[in-house]
């Protein structure tokens, strides 16, 4: 018993002078005691997960906050230290930028709409039925230009409920498609084919920061990545 004690009492000491080693080491190489990450509600989180691995292991003691804030009022306040988004308008002059991620745009419905059985589906068929949307797509001024189409507009907080009332039969609905694998690969999404546009519809997420900010090794390993 009393060696098992001593035992357990010195992995705990190893573990503490691990840490010890590592925080003495990121305060050399002035390693980020906190990241704090806006992220636009249209810029999935699966476009930079596998980046946030590589920071966990790289940078285990560096605390990380995923915020919900306004990007660009946030970032010149110095709230955020860097921002997530797909931009609505052209970047303000004291914000530099660099494009992360090409997010693909396609058209769902659910497997009892009549949009499932069809090769194309016509624009006057998309503009009289139901198009389930979000908050932030209707904001973003790109965005909303692109894809609002229909006469019938249902508008839900975020992307997860879009998702669940076209899944209900309730409308049909552009989405990422990164967010949709799952759900088409199960059946109870459909992608279908839209007349007016027969390419693919991308947008490019973006990564924003305050214009000359220094950026330390934990903020530059997302910007490499």
């Amino acid at each position: 018993m009393q060696g098992e004690r001593l035992y357990q009492q010195a992995k705990i000491l190893l573990r503490q002078a691990e840490r010890i080693k590592t925080y003495a080491q990121g305060a050399v190489e002035k390693v980020e005691d906190q990241l704090i990450i806006a992220l636009d509600p249209l810029v999935p989180l699966y476009t930079i997960d596998s980046t946030l691995e590589k920071m966990a292991q790289k940078f285990p003691y560096t605390q990380i906050k995923l915020s919900g804030e306004q990007l660009s009022e946030a970032i010149l306040n110095g709230e955020v230290h860097l921002g997530s988004n797909l931009p609505s308008k052209a970047v303000p002059d004291n914000l530099d930028f660099i494009s992360f991620y090409e997010l693909e745009w396609v058209c769902v419905c659910s497997p009892d709409s009549s949009f499932a059985d069809m090769a194309f589906v016509d624009n006057e068929t998309l503009i009289v039925e139901r198009q389930i949307t979000c908050s932030s797509m209707v904001e973003n001024q790109a965005l909303a230009g692109m894809n609002l189409m229909s006469q019938q507009i249902w508008q839900t907080y975020d992307q997860d409920d879009l998702i669940r009332l076209v899944e209900q039969g309730l409308g049909w609905a552009f989405l990422p498609r990164g967010l949709l694998s799952e759900k088409l690969a199960m059946g109870t999404l459909i992608e279908f084919f839209p007349e007016f546009n027969r390419t693919k519809m991308v947008n490019s997420a973006e990564i924003t920061w305050r214009s000359n900010l220094q950026h330390g090794p934990v903020a530059h390993l997302l910007l490499m990545n």
